[in-house]
């Protein structure tokens, strides 16, 4: 019970806060709303008559000028304030009331909920059933609504919505889609008149194209219509006409080769003196490495001096 009396407390706290910040917002909306009209007011002359104080015990009538331009504090702990003419406030004045109103609604709605969790949690600490709560709700006239729950019904269910789904899909798919496109136009050069330029655009055909997930039953190349053809076909007939490009300059390429050829791309004859053995003719400008290598060279390496005497007297020998 000591539990129930704590959060009783807690909740009670919560909801004179909520009270206490509903009220000073409440005095902000007044404040902003009262003072609407003398703005309008101001707004209305250049100056405005007014008594005001010269000393503790008084006052003189007095002009109040620049009654246009006036002095709005930003909010806030710091002391800012911006310069703004009447009409300006007026907009701030219609802004800050409406954010205000919205943060009171809000604060309503928490003080309900607040309000609610501790009828309930009061019922608790009395030791009373919390079912007890229906009677009230009865006599403010709701109803409680329950709802048996299958988890085998359930997975069958997602199962069928499922499968609904992918066929509501499919059939979308299947269906299909006409597309308007509009091509841009290129900007007309300043010479060109504008009438002439607006009955060109009227006389330009209108093309349309159709989209569907499905590949085309036949693709016609010869395109007659435009306006009729498909994507596919577009492609077709563009790929026709390439071929048809790369074929007439293989053709025309193959007519202008030349006849002859070159007696230096000639393939040299075989001479074949041993009979089976056939022996071609070094070309002149391949290059023979020699056998021997002169012992004269210079070693990529250095050479001990023992090593070097034995080399010479190798090559005397």
């Amino acid at each position: 019970m000591e539990r129930f009396d704590r959060l009783l407390q807690e909740q009670q706290v919560a909801i004179q806060q909520t009270d206490a910040k509903i009220e000073k917002l409440s005095n902000f909306c007044q404040d902003y709303t009262r003072l609407m009209p003398r703005l309008e007011e101001l707004s209305k002359h250049f100056t405005k008559r007014a008594i005001i104080p010269f000393s503790l015990r008084a006052f003189v009538p007095a002009q109040l000028i620049h009654t246009n331009e006036l002095l709005v504090h930003l909010g806030g702990s710091a002391e800012h304030f911006c310069e703004m003419s009447t009409h300006q406030a007026l907009s701030l004045l219609a802004s800050r009331i409406k954010r205000v109103e919205a943060d009171i609604s809000k604060l309503k709605d928490q003080r309900k909920l607040l309000t609610d969790r501790e009828t309930l949690t009061s019922k608790l600490a009395r030791g009373s059933n919390p079912s007890s709560l229906n009677t009230d709700a009865q006599e403010a006239g709701e109803c409680e609504i329950r709802e048996e729950y299958d988890p085998v019904q359930e997975e069958e269910w997602l199962k069928q919505h499922k499968r609904r789904a992918v066929a509501e899909r499919k059939k979308g798919q299947d269906t299909p889609r006409q597309q308007r496109v509009r091509f841009k136009e290129s900007p007309s050069s300043p010479d060109e008149d504008a009438d002439s330029s607006g009955s060109e655009c009227s006389t330009l055909p209108k093309i349309s194209f159709q989209h569907s997930n499905q590949l085309p039953v036949t693709v016609n190349s010869d395109i007659t219509d435009w306006s009729q053809a498909s994507p596919a076909d577009v492609v077709c007939h563009f790929q026709n006409l390439q071929r048809k490009l790369v074929e007439t300059s293989l053709i025309a390429d193959k007519v202008n080769e030349p006849t002859h050829i070159a007696e230096v791309t000639q393939r040299k004859p075989r001479l074949s003196p041993f009979g089976d053995v056939i022996e071609h003719e070094a070309p002149e400008t391949e290059h023979i490495s020699p056998l021997i290598t002169p012992t004269n060279t210079v070693p990529d390496k250095p050479v001990s001096r023992f090593r070097a005497l034995f080399g010479q007297r190798s090559s005397k020998r």
